[in-house]
């Protein structure tokens, strides 16, 4: 199973492990939130921007200090530019520190980061005229890394800047999306 995640590479062997963790500890805690987010990304490279949006899944558990959560999360975005399209969705499984509730109230903001595997999956296509429709699609393992930024203007509403970083990828999954992110039941307090 591990050669199969990890396309010959040894490294996502222990990532995967690290994903069965993480699912372990999110499916296993009482204590959760789903959000769902939507706004406008900005891929690295040939895209100038996209459409994005993401639905994540946050526990707390009695293992992890109060500000580390594990976090399993669905993403994606579309993009086009000159006839050629690009859908991309990832599957995630991170492990997220955030700021203490005391921060947000003194700053405005809550900053957090978090990090994990991910299972990403590529879809392309291209318009041409005299030829028809061609695609072409991809499938990878890798590591994510998350660091963001939300403003709670809202008790369930925040807005919040994100970016992504991938590692290793043949293609770009990297990103920074701005939007709006629709909470769902809170979790408690980590003061």
């Amino acid at each position: 199973m591990a050669t199969l995640l990890s396309n010959g590479r040894r490294p996502f062997a222990s990532l995967f492990g690290l994903f069965l963790l993480i699912l372990g500890l999110t499916v296993t805690t009482p204590s959760h939130a789903l959000d769902f987010a939507a706004g406008v990304a900005f891929p690295r490279g040939f895209y100038e921007n996209a459409l994005g949006a993401q639905a994540e899944f946050s526990a707390r558990t009695g293992l992890l200090p109060a500000y580390l959560s594990p976090v399993a999360r669905l993403s994606g975005y579309l993009a086009s530019r000159d006839k050629v399209s690009l859908a991309v969705g990832s599957g995630s499984l991170l492990l997220q520190a955030r700021a203490p509730e005391s921060v947000l109230k003194v700053l405005g903001f809550s900053p957090y980061v978090a990090a994990g595997p991910s299972l990403n999956y590529l879809y392309s296509w291209v318009d041409l005229e005299d030829f028809g429709t061609e695609s072409n699609s991809d499938f990878s393992a890798t590591l994510s890394v998350f660091a963001g930024i939300e403003f709670f203007p809202a008790s369930r509403v925040s807005i919040f800047g994100e970016a992504r970083q991938t590692i290793p990828s043949e293609f770009t999954f990297d990103y920074v999306i701005v939007g709006l992110k629709l909470h769902g039941s809170r979790l408690p307090s980590i003061e």
